[in-house]
């Protein structure tokens, strides 16, 4: 099996990177740009060809969708190609970019050697950290936590490979073959699921294996890669602080660790595109205010806009809150660029007042629009003091997680520091604007919390993660300052000879990189003369990660033993509509088995039909109603894996055992059901005489 993963994480990194990866090199000589743009261009041409299939009613397969991608490439490939050879404008261009001149990249870049020198650590911290605190804790490569998100996502991905049709207009979790009355087409961003799809049809895997395979990759290279190029972007004249970055990508607690927790995927990996959109933009108006104007940048800039959409919208918005700063300190330049006289300060205040009011009225008409009430309405309950929820953002202890002291350090110094080098000024108002989200959306649950953290269904977590990627850089500001910091002291009590210099030029910073990485994900221990262990953010982490994911102890919503049972349910029931309550862990039997359950969400279901299914299905023999309802959804079983089920599955209305009698109370003497297996507590019952 984990050999299956290791092959898995392999094909996804290709998937992912091959076909982007080739288009970006056609316009572009900016090796680690292509690589990092690759992901958000691969899904834009995935998710394009996904939604003309279904359009068409063509069925969509992993090597007939890789093998249209790859004929779109080569198309471009070749028109980029025609363009540069007849020397036209655009050509010349990107020609001068090919002889090295550097003023056409989609991001500046040094020699190619330098920066891998750079890169390359971004990389290598990620696969040790993705090792040990996202592989080691999963109970097996297709362990996956029952949480309410992923019975989405799995069983979309499920939904995706029996029926064919992968466009994001059609993303419903139930296949062609499920019970009646199921909603029709269901619009959902699911750029995200094109990937473990293909990974699915073409390993013969499970959806939860292919799953945990793109998060690896996402934790690998597709994180860490967007985070170098932005703080590449940010920091182009910092580059001592770019190289110590590398502890940085996978640091904070919110982005990207709790988004897999709470099994957010899409938005992990909408957000990390809009990392290169920002990215993009700065390098494009900085090409503009230098009069290079690298229109290549603006392009990517819009491509990755759209690509994030398809992966999930929520992300454009993080997007304005961390680009409208910077676009106020563009603006400022802009005006006063030949000499801060008062009458361009004048200018530069009227103009960046009317950029703002524009941002307010577009924020305005976005809250209103009928489509998005139903996200921006979304409650979450306050739970903090005041008091409490500053401290949590000051020490990046966002809900759930232990301060990050060092962390938080770090990012304070950057922040004084920006102050000082006021060119990153504008990160230290996006990192405290969205900690002030935060800290609203943690103490209330009015007008102003729902219109300013709306957007990212007032989810603290979700707002928290703004400000992770606006710390970033404040992180590396401020590990440089300790650095330096270190190598004043050294020289202090050193004599200065040639060995001495090469040791403080070299070994201390590396010295401090890595203590500073241990220090970051050291993982919970025990004080002397302690029985608790003294809890870390990323012993925190791991821990969660293994709890939900194990198939053994209390959070097991499937355990070993109900995945082998489901394995045999599923050959005596083929494609028959199975009657399931959900919460005892069938919610994910159509995902991991392609058992044909009615019930794929933990809820709610008032539908008429499944009031009477989960009220009074074990009435079936003497009641008229149930019986014809169970013939309309032309139910042929009900699986049980639970007998003694209690109150805790309560995710969602009606998700109790209490709202589910009509299941929960079947037993093996009730009249007009018979007894197919049975294994413990665990029981397939064929509902006798259904139509």
């Amino acid at each position: 099996m984990w050999l299956q993963f290791a092959l898995a994480i392999a094909l996804c990194a290709v998937i992912l990177y091959a076909p982007g990866y080739l288009l970006t090199r056609a316009f572009s000589s900016d090796r680690i740009g292509c690589i990092a743009l690759a992901p958000a261009m691969t899904l834009l041409l995935y998710e394009t060809l996904c939604i003309l299939c279904g359009a068409a009613g063509m069925r969509t397969a992993a090597l007939s969708l890789l093998g249209q991608t790859l004929a779109v490439v080569l198309v471009m490939c070749a028109i980029a190609h025609i363009a540069k050879t007849h020397g036209t404008k655009s050509g010349a261009r990107h020609a001068r970019d090919e002889k090295g001149d550097g003023k056409n990249h989609i991001v500046d870049r040094a020699g190619l050697r330098d920066e891998l020198t750079a890169y390359l650590p971004y990389i290598v911290f990620a696969c040790l950290v993705c090792a040990l605190c996202f592989v080691k804790p999963l109970d097996g490569p297709d362990s996956f936590a029952g949480k309410t998100d992923n019975t989405y996502h799995l069983n979309l991905i499920r939904t995706f490979v029996n029926t064919g049709n992968w466009s994001l207009f059609h993303a419903n979790i139930y296949s062609e073959t499920a019970a009646a009355g199921s909603p029709g087409n269901v619009y959902y961003p699911a750029a995200w699921h094109v990937v473990p799809t293909m990974l699915c049809e073409l390993l013969g895997c499970s959806p939860s294996l292919a799953s945990n395979a793109l998060i690896a990759v996402m934790l690998m290279l597709v994180v860490p890669t967007s985070v170098y190029i932005f703080l590449r972007t940010v920091l182009r004249k910092k580059p001592f602080a770019l190289r110590l970055g590398a502890v940085i990508p996978l640091a904070f607690g919110v982005y990207p660790w709790q988004l897999i927790m709470e099994t957010k995927f899409p938005f992990l990996l909408g957000i990390t595109i809009s990392i290169l959109s920002v990215a993009l933009l700065i390098s494009y108006l900085e090409s503009v205010l230098t009069g290079e104007r690298r229109p290549i940048a603006l392009v990517a800039f819009l491509l990755t806009l759209v690509s994030s959409a398809l992966v999930h919208p929520i992300s454009l918005f993080s997007t304005g809150v961390i680009c409208v700063p910077y676009i106020v300190w563009t603006i400022w330049r802009a005006v006063t660029a030949k000499g801060e006289t008062k009458k361009s300060q004048v200018k530069a205040v009227v103009l960046i007042a009317l950029f703002l009011a524009f941002v307010c009225a577009v924020w305005t008409a976005c809250y209103y629009i009928p489509g998005m009430r139903a996200i921006t309405e979304w409650a979450f309950e306050p739970y903090a003091s005041i008091s409490l929820a500053v401290t949590e953002a000051i020490l990046l202890g966002f809900k759930n997680f232990p301060p990050e002291i060092f962390l938080a350090l770090l990012v304070w110094l950057g922040m004084f520091y920006s102050v000082y080098r006021k060119r990153y000024l504008w990160l230290t108002f996006v990192f405290l604007f969205a900690c002030g989200q935060f800290i609203l959306g943690a103490i209330s649950d009015g007008f102003l919390t729902h219109f300013l953290t709306g957007f990212w269904y007032s989810d603290y977590k979700r707002v928290a993660t703004t400000a992770c990627i606006a710390a970033m850089p404040l992180a590396a500001l401020g590990l440089e300052i300790v650095v330096r910091i270190c190598q004043l002291l050294f020289r202090s009590l050193t004599r200065g000879t040639r060995e001495d210099v090469h040791f403080g030029r070299v070994t201390v910073p590396l010295a401090c990189a890595l203590v500073s990485l241990a220090i970051i994900f050291y993982p919970s221990f025990k004080l002397p003369g302690s029985s608790h262990k003294t809890p870390t953010t990323f012993g925190r982490i791991t821990k969660e990660l293994r709890d939900w994911n194990s198939l053994t102890n209390s959070y097991a919503v499937l355990s070993a033993d109900e995945m082998e049972f489901l394995s045999e349910v599923k050959d005596v029931t083929g494609d028959d509509v199975v009657l399931n309550f959900p919460a005892d862990g069938s919610v994910f039997a159509y995902a991991e088995d392609n058992i044909n359950v009615r019930y794929r969400r933990y809820g709610p279901f008032n539908a008429s039909e499944d009031i009477v299914i989960r009220t009074r299905l074990c009435d079936l023999s003497s009641d008229a109603e149930v019986r014809q309802t169970v013939d309309d959804l032309d139910a042929r079983y009900v699986v049980q894996l639970d007998a003694d089920l209690d109150d805790d599955a309560t995710l969602f209305p009606n998700g109790s055992a209490g709202a589910w009698p009509g299941i929960v109370n079947l037993n093996d003497q009730t009249p007009g059901f018979e007894l197919v297996l049975s294994e413990g507590d665990m029981r397939l019952y064929r509902i006798e005489d259904a139509a």
